[in-house]
């Protein structure tokens, strides 16, 4: 009796695989997307002391379904909003709390949030960045939130500082990060 009934079903299986469907099913379309900031931009933000922070942005990947801006948070930390040549003459903050073991304030970020924190950044201007980031090749982290990985933790940093006085010794100039060596190793 089973036999017969699977014997059934089957044949309706067949049946219904060698019809033709009447319209073929659409394929979904990829999405692309533009990351946030371009390459070189360089953007301010307000810490919570009331004075200014500066990051800049050392890759764009375009024409991605994930546009991802490869940005490294500086030193700044002023009254005044920072210009191009403060941008060039910081350096790389250097987080050293909690767990941090004077790591580089250096991430790829992806803008999944950013539409909400938008009202916290401002472009200030662009510089050149010489060196091209593969996404593959570089070992900074990923993350997805502009606000967090970016101001918050220049904010901890800064406090950290000046609770503890502890500063890194660790240092990496924004020049380094721009500017191609004009030394050859052949």
């Amino acid at each position: 009796m089973c036999i017969a009934k699977r014997k059934i079903v089957l044949a309706k299986f067949l049946e219904e695989l060698s019809t033709e469907r009447p319209k073929a099913k659409a394929r979904k379309k990829e999405i692309v997307r533009q990351p946030i900031f371009s390459k070189g931009d360089c953007i301010v933000f307000k810490l919570k002391n009331g004075n200014y922070g500066g990051a800049i942005i050392l890759e764009a990947i375009r024409n991605s379904p994930y546009p991802y801006n490869l940005v490294a948070t500086t030193t700044l930390n002023q009254l005044q909003k920072p210009t191009k040549k403060d941008f060039i003459s910081s350096n790389v903050l250097i987080i050293n709390f909690g767990k941090s073991d004077n790591k580089p304030l250096i991430n790829w970020i992806l803008p999944i949030r950013y539409k909400n924190v938008a009202h916290l950044f401002e472009k200030i201007d662009t510089i050149d960045v010489e060196i091209i980031y593969d996404l593959k090749q570089i070992n900074y982290g990923f993350c997805g939130d502009f606000d967090i990985w970016v101001i918050d933790q220049a904010d901890k940093q800064f406090e950290n500082e000046l609770s503890s006085s502890k500063k890194s010794n660790k240092s990496i100039s924004i020049k380094s990060l721009i500017n191609k060596s004009k030394w050859k190793l052949w």
